[in-house]
């Protein structure tokens, strides 16, 4: 790889503020290192030069995802939303945010719930698991065992197809310019 294309990788990444420090050490790596790290490094650098916000580090969490999904119990305390909740949200702050980062906006845009704007994703969820609901949260306590692993399930669920709109091309910028005209919509409205 040239000279050229690592520093156009750089610059595209601080143009679109999508810069992390991950990313931009994988771009040292290679650069400093380009023998001894191999096709590792390569493969990060052609996925961050080609604009998608996706290396083999952050599709880890996908991984660890599908084991707690698979065997709740066996990672966590409890097998209910409320642990898989915690567990993710404390995975995401380890990630410095970079995990959920755009999530709850990709909800409301996926879900189109106007009036629900400052429900926090875990919230989001549940209206997904039980829609037509009045009360998702009640809906969830009172169903058991069975309503806890299907809101399980659906927080899952959500999170692969969220990676998957991610890891396209522009796909987090895709999710923002979206939802800033659909907030702009709804602002117009009378």
């Amino acid at each position: 790889m040239s000279e050229e294309l690592i520093e156009r990788a750089k610059k595209a990444l601080r143009i679109t503020g999508a810069t992390t420090n991950r990313q931009l050490a994988a771009i040292e790596r290679w650069h400093d290192h380009k023998d001894s790290i191999g096709k590792q490094a390569s493969a990060e650098l052609k996925t961050i030069s080609a604009g998608v916000i996706e290396t083999p580090h952050m599709r880890h969490h996908q991984e660890i995802f599908e084991r707690v999904r698979k065997r709740t119990g066996m990672y966590l305390a409890g097998e209910t939303f409320p642990e898989v909740v915690g567990f993710v949200t404390d995975y995401d702050y380890a990630c410095e945010g970079g995990t959920l980062c755009g999530f709850t906006k990709w909800l409301v845009l996926r879900l189109r719930f106007g009036s629900n704007l400052n429900l926090g994703w875990p919230a989001l969820v549940l209206d997904a698991a039980f829609p037509g609901s009045r009360n998702p949260e009640a809906e969830l306590n009172a169903g058991g065992a069975a309503a806890q692993r299907h809101a399980i399930a659906t927080l899952f669920d959500l999170l692969t197809e969220f990676d998957e709109v991610r890891s396209k091309h522009d796909g987090l910028k895709k999710v923002f310019l979206e939802y800033d005209q659909w907030e702009r919509d709804q602002r117009s409205r009378p």
